[in-house]
């Protein structure tokens, strides 16, 4: 991992995302001495309470596009944390900025999906992640990638396909082949918060079954596998899918779109250009679940939020099937 991800001095493994993210937020508080983070509006970060907030929060509840409240998720997450979180869009670095500056002096770190999945697989601006790095760079905050869906995208992850150095990163998923993983790694003066050497690590970090043997040798079969040729055969299929699906809904004219990157890819039910969480909120859900449904019915699994990926299984054969089989639905639908 660290010769593959150019951030990574160190990496700790964990279990899942969730674990990721949590260690990475607490690793940021303990190294700057502070409380709060900002996160995108519409970004699931994973499933504890620092960080479920404003995932998919009501419009009605959500208050002004430029200036988002802190929404929690569902009932049962702390009282406290709406107020150690500051929201910000996706992809709009000018608000992002103002946001950052505004409370730099209590700012842990700001944690940001290079692709947001929540939002169906939108990737983020190349504007937006620099200026995010320039920013907290500049004011000493730690920037977090969450890559937890964004490290397929290229042999080092979103950082590598960007171009841009997070100070820590968070994995899951794909690291370990199908078995149940996670991991965070970053800047060797952070990381080194948990070097007991001196006596006692600054952070701790218990787990049973952390980088357990069965999940190491599935995540290094994998890594091994995928060679940066497998990502350029992605890329390209992956942008095939994207371009066939873009020509159907223009044949049919449909108010659809499709977003995603490299591998990723998701159907969007909506005119409107999706970019961040407030364009993701016009998708019309009804036709949404109406494709979930025909899509399973002919044969194709994909997430409830109709987002999916190709893999090194799938071939342009497997493309047109898939576009045929939304074709399908769509006409069962009355659109064509």
């Amino acid at each position: 991992m660290c010769e593959r991800v150019p951030s990574l001095d160190k990496v700790r493994f964990v279990n899942t995302g969730t674990e990721a993210t949590l260690n990475a937020i607490r690793a940021a508080r303990a190294f700057t001495g502070k409380q709060k983070l900002v996160k995108c509006e519409g970004a699931y970060h994973g499933n504890h309470d620092a960080i479920q907030i404003s995932v998919v929060p009501p419009l009605d509840k959500a208050g002004d596009a430029d200036s988002p409240n802190a929404v929690k998720a569902f009932p049962g997450i702390s009282e406290t944390v709406e107020d150690d979180i500051f929201i910000t869009p996706f992809n709009d670095i000018e608000t992002a900025e103002r946001v950052i500056r505004e409370n730099a002096d209590e700012l842990a770190a700001v944690i940001v999906e290079p692709v947001n999945g929540q939002c169906g697989m939108v990737a983020g601006k190349p504007e937006f992640l620099e200026g995010l790095r320039r920013i907290t760079d500049e004011l000493g905050i730690v920037l977090i990638f969450d890559e937890v869906i964004a490290f397929r995208i290229a042999h080092g992850g979103a950082q590598d396909y960007y171009g841009i150095t997070p100070d820590l990163t968070c994995f899951g998923k794909v690291v370990g082949g199908g078995m149940p993983v996670g991991a965070f790694g970053g800047r060797e003066d952070i990381m080194s918060m948990w070097d007991p050497t001196g006596g006692s690590a600054t952070v701790q970090h218990a787990g049973t079954f952390n980088g357990n043997p069965m999940t190491a040798a599935a995540g290094i079969a994998t890594l091994e596998a995928l060679t940066p040729d497998k990502y350029e055969y992605l890329d390209t299929l992956g942008e095939s899918l994207r371009t066939k699906l873009r020509a159907l809904f223009a044949e049919l004219e449909v108010p659809m779109g499709v977003t995603g990157v490299a591998s990723l890819f998701a159907l969007q039910f909506t005119s409107t250009e999706v970019v961040d969480y407030r364009t993701f909120a016009t998708n019309d859900k009804t036709v949404l679940q109406t494709m979930f449904i025909g899509l399973l019915n002919e044969g194709f699994l994909m997430s409830n939020r109709c987002a999916g990926n190709v893999s090194m299984a799938h071939t342009e054969d497997d493309v047109d099937a898939f576009v045929t089989a939304v074709r399908t639905v769509l006409k069962r639908a009355g659109y064509a």
